[in-house]
């Protein structure tokens, strides 16, 4: 899955806001403001971008999308919150706006041709994860071509690009934390749904590996 397309509009489009929906920035209910895990941002504003969520569809096509995919949000990289991207659930033909409709690791991993332990740009990511989960490009191991790997950008939770013990006290404080709010998205790392092991495993992985 390649780069969404870039837009052609001038940079003084109409944007008093200056929103920027794919900008590397996240922010839940005040419980961490900002933690660099969008591996597919872009610096383009919204007025200028013709995919705000970066989820591989244009905005024009989530409002009314081709092939009979239900509408999703253009701000929105997984409308339903299933951690699958909405790009990805139209593609394969599962429904974006139901949780429970989503497709299997396998049926990502089908997708692109690959096993589901292929790791192509030998980001530490798996493709399908990085197709399915975060959007990114499984054939580069920085999709979005700025300061970090899409790895280190999703794995480190602190804003550093670095993966050590202060993301792996986040990530346990995530895990022992009772909703409500719900649970973060970009602490579940693996993009199965719950938080849990399987994520600290992933993390343990790339210790001592993103600068």
């Amino acid at each position: 899955m390649g780069s969404p397309p870039r837009s052609t509009t001038a940079p003084a489009d109409y944007n008093p806001g200056q929103e920027n929906t794919d900008a590397n920035l996240i922010s839940a209910e005040g419980l961490h403001a900002d933690d660099l895990s969008r591996t597919n941002s872009d610096a383009e504003g919204d007025a200028c971008d013709p995919d705000d969520d970066n989820d591989g569809m244009p905005d024009a096509d989530e409002l009314s999308p081709p092939g009979g995919c239900p509408a999703s949000s253009p701000t929105a990289l997984d409308t339903d919150g299933d951690r699958v991207t909405d790009g990805a659930e139209c593609t394969l033909g599962t429904d974006p706006t139901s949780a429970g409709s989503k497709p299997t690791a396998a049926a990502c991993a089908s997708y692109l041709g690959v096993s589901v332990i292929a790791d192509t740009d030998g980001d530490g990511l798996r493709d399908y994860i990085e197709f399915c989960g975060y959007g990114s490009d499984p054939a580069n191991a920085d999709s979005d071509t700025d300061p970090g790997a899409d790895g280190c950008e999703a794995i480190s939770l602190n804003n550093d690009l670095k993966v050590n013990s202060g993301d792996q006290l986040l990530l346990l404080q995530e895990y022992l934390r009772a909703p409500p709010p719900a649970k973060l998205a970009n602490y579940d790392l693996n993009k199965d749904g719950p938080i849990n092991s399987g994520d600290q495993l992933l993390m343990l992985q790339f210790f001592g590996k993103c600068p």
